[in-house]
């Protein structure tokens, strides 16, 4: 919900559009960046060609890496994932990878066709053209060079993904059926027991970390909890820290304990109550959004001029005030999707 209604005394005066000091943490501030790691991933106790926030960068390829030299299999700029990627996305919006005389001779051929073509006394506007291969080629570069060759995430070795199915990850892999028997379990799981298509135990498969690295180059491939796995155990196998001492794996330090405790004993206190009637946005901590009013249709009468439900989107009176006696407030685009 982006929008509520809250009852304040008729002469609250806190400024509209700033969160409630109440709402906000007046320690929290009060902590620093650690300088031994990067978001807990230790840094100043390992090695400078190997310690847990390199491995972390070079996951996301923040870091240089070497496929080769780590023991993975480097991508080829000619996989065939990364190609029937490049042509998803040149399918999806061609118009970005036009080349620059495509784009002027597409721009100039709508114009054409919106103010009207040349006369016979004047040469014709061309039909304009897209070389859709070369694009594709172009983009597949692209991909090769800036989002895979040189990312970890996509070459892993049998030991990070031998790692991750410790952790149960991978289900892609570990909890789908793969014989008779075990189709026939999800079946009768989701007739009978109302469950998704997931095996309730592994399958017994162990895959390859050329099955894995193919898969991350096609979907939606690993996820944050992934990378500390991986992080944590290449951390175990070259001997240095995983997660930073100073800070604790936090990634803040703190003036003092006493400070640190008294961050974390901080309770929220709400704004007073009262016989008035106020608009208050909670995309943030909470703030108000409008002025207090005495009756609750006054705010809806301000609301249908001044307010949105959400982004751009408004609203009668009649409208906000069913959507406050609800409790929910929304935006509906007329196509069906409502937006809270």
């Amino acid at each position: 919900m982006s929008r509520n209604l809250r009852r304040v005394p008729l002469d609250f005066d806190w400024p509209l559009n700033k969160v409630w000091g109440g709402f906000v943490n007046p320690y929290y501030q009060l902590a620093v960046e650690c300088p031994d790691c990067e978001n807990g991933y230790d840094r100043a106790r390992g090695r400078p060609d190997a310690n847990a926030a390199l491995f972390h960068d070079q996951w996301y390829g923040h870091a240089p890496f070497d496929p080769a030299a780590y023991g993975a299999e480097p991508i080829s700029p000619d996989d065939p994932a990364i190609w029937a990627l490049a042509r998803r996305n040149v399918g999806a919006a061609p118009d970005y990878y036009r080349t620059p005389d495509e784009q002027h001779a597409h721009l100039k051929f709508r114009k054409a066709a919106m103010t009207g073509f040349p006369g016979d006394d004047r040469p014709l506007v061309p039909l304009p053209t897209f070389d859709r291969e070369a694009a594709v080629a172009r983009e597949a570069k692209r991909l090769h060079e800036v989002c895979f060759k040189d990312h970890w995430n996509h070459h892993l070795i049998q030991a990070d993904v031998d790692a991750l199915v410790e952790h149960d990850r991978l289900w892609d892999f570990t909890r789908v059926p793969r014989d008779a028997g075990q189709a026939l379990v999800v079946a009768v799981r989701m007739a009978f027991h109302n469950t998704n298509s997931w095996l309730p135990e592994n399958n017994g498969h162990r895959p390859t970390a050329a099955e894995v690295n193919a898969w991350s180059l096609g979907g939606f491939g690993h996820d944050g909890f992934n990378c500390g796995i991986c992080v944590e155990a290449r951390c175990k196998r070259e001997g240095v820290p995983h997660q930073c001492a100073r800070c604790a794996g936090t990634g803040r330090v703190w003036p003092t304990p006493e400070i640190e405790q008294k961050c974390e004993d901080w309770e929220k206190t709400a704004p007073p109550t009262g016989d008035g009637y106020q608009l208050w946005e909670d995309c943030s901590e909470g703030s108000p959004v409008s002025p207090v009013f005495t009756s609750l249709d006054e705010l809806c009468a301000w609301a249908a001029d001044h307010a949105t439900t959400f982004a751009d989107y408004k609203a009668t009176a009649e409208e906000w005030r069913e959507m406050l006696d609800g409790g929910v407030v929304h935006a509906d685009d007329g196509r069906g999707n409502v937006f809270l």
